[in-house]
């Protein structure tokens, strides 16, 4: 696919790549088991990076359980780690393919109906080889009630809040600046990420500042993270300074249109740049909501109160994020 000017762009990951790759062999899964728990709710999350290293965690709220499970995930030295699956009333099973990586999950009222729903669950995606049972927890009170959610989808909001354009409109600072990804593949740990980084001056009127890109989650977090040169004469530095995105917040989706929000994503390059409708915020929205994201699309525009990037970051339309993280 093409991009445009993002030549830096790939030239970066192919750098990170090398130095983010360990050569380490894949942690073991954990022993099969079957815990009874407190918590109404259970997680699953997976480190793609790390193949089959998989973790449960339990929570009062399905959302606790799936930010337990990640960072139990990233508590084991795993990277990329993806929450997969919140169950409830039920006993919950992963089971992996460890030829090929494969793996597939269920919730069900017993322990043996959900061993085996899990494990045909990953041999439709194997290729044909056996599959094995890695983990299989229960939550409180396993009944026929028992459900959960496949999440399929991530998405993520990058906030740089010192970033931004220096313009008072109706009493407010137009400051802070957000940019965007999302995961591309669950199994594979892909994501696709940018941002519009402002507007540029030139003959045909300010056009903005758009990168797209590719890459693991850690490529993600460096690609926000560090310095994102790019673009010759006056637009050398066209893109963002080492340490100008300072935290992120994500969410789980049980959506994945991520096709769709790549064509979104490219319909918006080098756009005329105007605020509040085609500016950073609007390009976070318009992409992530097309994804499947739980976030406004421009529902938010009748209030210029957020159309404060930095606002908009803390406000009822990012309610169903989790908490921001550091970079």
């Amino acid at each position: 696919m093409k991009f445009g000017h993002l030549a830096a762009l790939t030239a970066a990951i192919a750098a990170m790549a090398l130095t983010l790759m360990s050569g380490a062999a894949p942690a073991a899964a954990a022993a099969p088991q079957a815990s009874a728990a407190a918590d109404a709710y259970g997680a699953f999350a997976y480190s793609p990076p790390q193949y089959y290293s998989v973790v449960d965690a339990f929570g009062k709220t399905a959302a606790a359980a799936e930010d337990a499970a990640v960072a139990m995930c990233k508590a084991g030295g795993n990277t990329g780690c993806i929450p997969v699956a919140w169950f409830t009333h039920g006993y919950g099973t992963f089971a992996i393919d460890e030829d090929d990586n494969a793996f597939g999950w269920a919730i069900k009222p017993t322990l043996a109906a959900a061993d085996d729903a899990a494990d045909e669950s990953c041999a439709e995606v194997s290729d044909g080889s056996t599959c094995n049972v890695v983990l299989n927890p229960v939550t409180a009170d396993p009944s026929n009630a028992a459900k959960g959610a496949n999440l399929t989808g991530r998405a993520c909001v990058f906030n740089a809040p010192k970033g931004g354009v220096p313009l008072t409109f109706d009493g407010q600072v137009m400051s802070g600046h957000v940019g965007w990804a999302y995961l591309i593949n669950r199994n594979t740990g892909m994501w696709e990420l940018g941002a519009n980084e402002g507007p540029v001056d030139n003959l045909y009127g300010y056009k903005s500042k758009t990168w797209i890109a590719e890459g693991t989650w850690a490529e993600v977090l460096q690609l926000f993270k560090g310095a994102l040169p790019g673009g010759t004469g006056k637009n050398r530095n066209y893109y963002h300074p080492k340490n100008y995105y300072k935290t992120y917040r994500c969410v789980s989706t049980t959506t994945n249109h991520s096709a769709a929000a790549l064509k979104e994503a490219l319909s918006e390059y080098g756009e005329l740049y105007t605020i509040p409708d085609y500016d950073c915020l609007a390009q976070v929205t318009f992409v992530l909501g097309v994804y499947g994201a739980p976030i406004s699309e421009h529902r938010y525009i009748v209030n210029p109160y957020y159309w404060v990037p930095n606002n908009y970051y803390k406000s009822k339309y990012m309610a169903d994020f989790e908490p921001k993280q550091p970079l």
